[in-house]
């Protein structure tokens, strides 16, 4: 019976272990892992777009299955919704949009 242990401990540890491994982990979401750790003048600007403006801020939803009127559908619902809720500053959705104003949303 003892023998059947060994199995079942050596499972936790490694568990345990594992956790141990995951909790000390840093991760990171976005793609700043991907530019350079000491840019040049030029760079930090980009740097801090991506980081700190509003391209970190930006999101891209794709809308799969079903067919091409019914995604359409959906992605038009969708944007309405988003408007609608107050929680989103520009919805795109490939519509023509007030150009002066995302320019400003951009740039500011």
């Amino acid at each position: 019976m003892a023998r059947s242990r060994w199995p079942t401990a050596l499972w936790l540890v490694l568990v345990l272990a594992c956790a141990v491994v995951v909790a000390r982990s840093h991760f990171v979401a976005d793609m700043s892992a991907f530019l350079p750790r000491k840019p040049t003048a030029q760079q930090q600007i980009l740097v801090d777009e991506v980081t700190r403006g509003s391209l970190s801020r930006t999101l891209l939803l794709g809308i799969e299955g079903a067919t091409v009127a019914q995604r359409a559908l959906l992605s038009r619902e969708l944007a309405q919704s988003m408007r609608g809720s107050g929680n989103f500053a520009l919805i795109g959705n490939g519509e023509n949009t007030d150009e002066s104003r995302e320019a400003e949303l951009l740039l500011r």
